[in-house]
């Protein structure tokens, strides 16, 4: 799914196609099924939703792309630790974007890794 996301995010004319795969997809994340799926491709799932959150050419795809990555903050941290930088240089990308609801999710997107990442670590050093 995540590899047909990003061959068919690459062609305007597929991007209900790319916003139906994503609806899809964003199912998967709140399924316990789901989760175990993708928990074991992690790092490619996160390199395609880190592109699809400037995709120029539907404005709720940013939107459920960001939101989807609000919710792979909740996977097990020492599953998404390593790519915790990737998602935060993705959304401070898509903050200069011209839709305010895009900025909106951007924001939630970015404190919620970046507090989610604090914490952890200023606990582990405890």
């Amino acid at each position: 799914m995540v590899d047909s996301l990003a061959k068919l995010s690459m062609d305007v004319g597929d991007k209900d196609l790319v916003y139906s795969l994503l609806l899809v997809f964003s199912r998967m994340l709140m399924d316990e099924n789901g989760k175990e799926c993708i928990m074991d491709n992690i790092q490619i799932t996160i390199c395609v939703l880190s592109e699809l959150v400037s995709y120029p050419h539907m404005m709720v795809v940013q939107e459920t792309t960001l939101q989807c990555l609000v919710a792979f903050s909740t996977f097990p941290h020492p599953k998404i630790y390593h790519v915790r930088r990737k998602v935060v240089q993705a959304a401070i990308r898509a903050l200069d974007d011209k839709k305010q609801v895009v900025r909106q999710v951007v924001v939630r997107c970015r404190h919620t890794w970046c507090e989610h990442f604090t914490i952890s670590e200023s606990v582990a050093r405890l």
